[in-house]
């Protein structure tokens, strides 16, 4: 799939509200993120997209990825992100998240204690 100047390789995860592909940019062949709202999304979860740009734009933290542009293509929004090389909570092996047992398991949460156990 191409939107904007960019092309889409593999869904990287699904969740009731979006969907985070990999792909990569046309013009330099940077690898990034996109991410789109749900098929079925309605009107509101496009406009969370569009705040969740403006957010991350406002971030300059390490660790968080980038926003490299908002494209609307159509009426077709697509959240273009820095690509980090990593991976969905979902793959991640269970030994993992056991090891992190005695926290809460919200992804948010695991997600957190994933990067701070990596070092970064």
């Amino acid at each position: 799939m191409f939107i904007g100047n960019c092309q889409t390789f593999e869904r990287i995860c699904s969740t009731a509200g979006s969907d985070l592909y990999r792909g990569r940019r046309l013009t330099d062949g940077m690898s990034v993120l996109l991410k789109f709202p749900a098929e079925n999304a309605d009107a509101a979860q496009s406009a969370r997209l569009k705040r969740e740009y403006l957010l991350l734009q406002s971030l300059d933290c390490a660790g968080i990825t980038k926003p490299l542009a908002l494209v609307d293509e159509r009426g077709a929004f697509a959240l273009v992100l820095e690509d980090f090389a990593g991976e969905s909570l979902d793959v991640v092996p269970d030994r993992e998240l056991l090891k992190h047992a005695a926290y809460p398991p919200a992804r948010c949460g695991l997600g957190l204690l994933v990067f701070r156990e990596s070092g970064q």
